[in-house]
């Protein structure tokens, strides 16, 4: 770039260090630009190869801009489709112990689908819903490097503090612990698919992000609820302690019952930061309605049923936030303190594993991808939980109903 010579100086009148400030700029300015220029060459060279091209306005051809905007996140597929060692293995040949192994970090949100005809992109992954929340997004997370957790159980604690004059003893309080040890679960599933399906990247993101996710999730949930006795893993329902009224309102409904545990949790010092209930419940409460016929949860500011989801953005119960699962069981409720009352050992995060050494899969041309994690939840403190019935027995009989018995695993609890 020609600098500017001294009669030009003198003509803007422009000082010696003004002008030496003048041709700096511009001379970084140039190459930004050129810099620039060649960057865009490198996406247009890009563009030609992948079949696709610009626009004078700037848009890319081959490419809808009629949807709303997608974002790319690094779901399972994505980062499995990217890996170079999966796709020279997938490539290469094969023998009847060939495998591949990679860890994927897991990501709840899902790609997009693309690519499925040249002339028509389709957007988003279909399959079964992702649910609001999980219980283990409530719950501390702590890694652990074995196979068994082990850990302290508070059984009881009675607090005895006061004030200790000078000289004199201090009180004392009174508490019982259990050594407990928690095996660490492997919950996992498989999938056979053929060697094409690799090269179909839509199929690939509908079962990995999706389909396989979702069901290792939801498995790991139901043993954190219900526990596993077969392979003796304890479960919240298996430790938490009933909730009780000596004389039940007749005309509480199931929030009044919901809302007496959580201030008799309250009361024990905990604060509750989660309420359990199964789909069909949650549902039944957003139904209650008034005297008049009018929907006891639906806001002020709001004349209809249109006027609000059932399914909330953040669904909550008197300001707690619910977890909604199918893993719960109908007609109860649990709910406590999760920060205070339990810590989630995670051993191995969700990953794939994909091999073509199972049955038949050489002669088929086959692959089995399976989808496991290993994680371990432990109750420290039982007494930060209640669980409950959310019929009330005098609610039922006011009705003229026969109260439902209590669940085995309740019914035997004093």
């Amino acid at each position: 770039m020609k600098k500017l010579t001294p009669e030009e100086i003198e003509a803007t009148g422009l000082t010696p260090r003004e002008a030496e400030v003048f041709e700096l700029t511009r001379e970084a300015f140039g190459q930004y630009r050129a810099d620039t220029e060649q960057r865009f060459k490198g996406v247009e060279s890009d563009l030609v190869a992948l079949g696709l091209r610009t626009r004078p306005d700037g848009s890319i051809s081959g490419i809808s801009h009629k949807g709303p905007s997608h974002t790319e996140p690094l779901t399972l597929s994505a980062q499995l489709t990217s890996d170079q060692n999966f796709q020279a293995w997938r490539k290469g040949a094969k023998t009847p112990y060939s495998s591949f192994a990679v860890e994927i970090t897991l990501s709840r949100k899902s790609g997009t689908i693309s690519g499925i005809s040249p002339s028509t992109p389709v957007f988003g992954v279909w399959g079964p819903a992702s649910p609001v929340a999980r219980l283990r997004d409530f719950i501390p997370t702590l890694p652990v490097t074995t196979g068994v957790a082990e850990f302290v159980q508070e059984q009881s604690f009675t607090g005895n503090s006061a004030i200790a004059p000078e000289t004199t003893l201090k009180a004392a309080a009174d508490s019982t612990f259990a050594l407990v040890l928690q095996k660490v679960s492997v919950v996992a599933t498989t999938i056979r698919l053929s060697l094409q399906t690799f090269s179909d990247a839509p199929a690939l993101q509908l079962w990995l992000d999706r389909r396989l996710t979702s069901d290792v999730l939801l498995a790991e949930e139901k043993i954190f609820i219900n526990g596993d006795t077969p392979n003796s893993v304890q479960g919240l329902l298996q430790v938490a302690p009933t909730f009780t009224v000596a004389s039940p309102p007749t005309s509480d409904n199931p929030a009044d019952i919901v809302a007496r545990a959580l201030g008799q949790l309250m009361g024990l010092g905990y604060r509750p930061d989660f309420v359990l209930l199964n789909p069909a419940d949650f549902t039944a409460l957003q139904l209650l309605k008034d005297t008049v016929g009018g929907y006891v949860f639906l806001p002020s500011g709001n004349s209809a049923p249109d006027d609000n989801g059932v399914w909330e953005g953040s669904p909550n119960l008197w300001g707690v936030p619910c977890v909604i699962s199918v893993a719960m069981p109908s007609g109860l409720f649990l709910t406590g303190s999760l920060a205070a009352g339990a810590i989630l050992f995670d051993r191995e995060i969700l990953n794939i594993q994909i091999s073509y050494e199972d049955q038949d899969n050489f002669v088929k041309n086959l692959v089995t991808m399976r989808a496991e994690l290993r994680s371990a939840l432990a109750i420290p403190v039982p007494n930060a939980f209640l669980q409950g019935a959310l019929a009330a027995p005098g609610l039922a009989a006011a009705n003229g109903q026969q109260a439902a018995p209590a669940p085995h695993h309740l019914s035997n609890r004093k």
